[in-house]
């Protein structure tokens, strides 16, 4: 059985993690190598003049770039700490003036907004592995709200991918006898419990890590 979205705790995480957000995408060359693949994808979907829906849009990396381009962005996000900083970041970066609007918002309930309003609805960093099993539900939303031929473009947090960049961690655990955490986490995708803790925070990171099988399984039942 999923485990359940709980988006409480999603918000809670988001408000505790605060400026980390956007330093995560500079720590390590890693890091830097993900944020340059996503500002090409948006050099290659974004145009001059499109009205983009940004959910899960945290302290705005990627709102300034759709920014940059000439999109008008209407920002969205689960945390209202990560709105803040949004603003704080978009304002230092001088393109306040293309950010319609800012909303509190959850990826499954997009009703704020109108069906088919936007040329483009993006959401970077993973909003949908939070959402376990709803997570069709988050991806209807964003689909409702993109006009036809419009793009929806949107990232996860990968299982292979996380599992090598956390390998030091899985072999820790190994080593201590708790190998049973590691088989849940490569059978099921899904982080939850003890092996979502975070040093330096009091909540876990609860997602669900997807296979390209498993997003394909989505994009298929949706066309």
């Amino acid at each position: 059985m999923a485990p359940e979205y709980l988006p409480d705790a999603v918000r809670a995480y988001y408000d505790e993690f605060g400026e980390r957000e956007w330093e995560r995408l500079e720590r390590r060359p890693m890091d830097r190598v993900n944020l340059e693949l996503h500002r090409r994808l948006l050099a290659r979907l974004v145009q001059a003049g499109d009205n983009v829906l940004e959910v899960g849009a945290g302290p705005g990396r990627f709102t300034i770039e759709m920014a940059e381009i000439g999109a008008s962005v209407t920002v969205v996000d689960i945390s209202p700490r990560q709105l803040e900083l949004n603003r704080e970041r978009v304002a230092a970066a001088g393109r306040e003036a293309a950010v319609v609007a800012r909303y509190v918002a959850d990826v499954v309930d997009l009703s704020a907004f109108d069906d088919a309003a936007f040329d483009m609805v993006s959401a970077f960093g993973g909003p949908l592995s939070y959402l376990f099993d709803r997570a069709g539900e988050g991806l209807d939303q964003m689909l409702q709200k993109v006009r036809p031929g419009g793009v929806v473009a949107f990232s996860v947090m990968s299982r292979w991918g996380a599992l090598r960049m956390a390998l030091a961690g899985v072999l820790q655990y190994e080593q201590q006898g708790l190998d049973e955490l590691n088989r849940q986490v490569v059978e099921t995708g899904d982080l939850t419990g003890e092996i979502a803790h975070v040093p330096g925070m009091s909540l876990p990171h609860e997602c669900h890590l997807f296979t390209w099988s498993e997003v394909d399984a989505l994009l298929r039942t949706r066309r």
